[in-house]
């Protein structure tokens, strides 16, 4: 974890910050495991997602597994089409968190 150090001009103290912050403003959806993609029936770009709304499923044969999203925000572009064979880990849409916040 990287760890930065700062002085203070006014007091000449040290402060330690440890770890790092991430404030872009999109996020990926991914694929949890690899399989055929079927996106749910109501998936539009620039639809509200909600954190844990699940987005699609990948088929494995007679399985079925949920493609959630981790974040809220609005939907952007498709990374993955209707029967596309996806890969573990494999984008699958955009969402823009700043369009999501109320």
């Amino acid at each position: 974890m990287p760890v930065t150090t700062s002085a203070s001009p006014t007091t000449g103290t040290f402060r330690r910050t440890e770890g790092e912050r991430l404030e872009a403003d999109t996020r990926l959806v991914i694929a949890p495991d690899a399989g055929v993609f079927e996106p749910a029936a109501d998936m539009t770009a620039g639809r509200f997602i909600q954190a844990g709304q699940v987005i699609g499923h990948l088929r494995t044969g007679s399985q079925s597994v949920p493609v959630v999203s981790p974040f809220s925000g609005r939907s952007g572009d498709a990374l993955a089409w209707r029967g596309e064979r996806l890969t573990a880990h494999q984008p699958v849409m955009w969402l823009s968190l700043e369009a999501g916040r109320p």
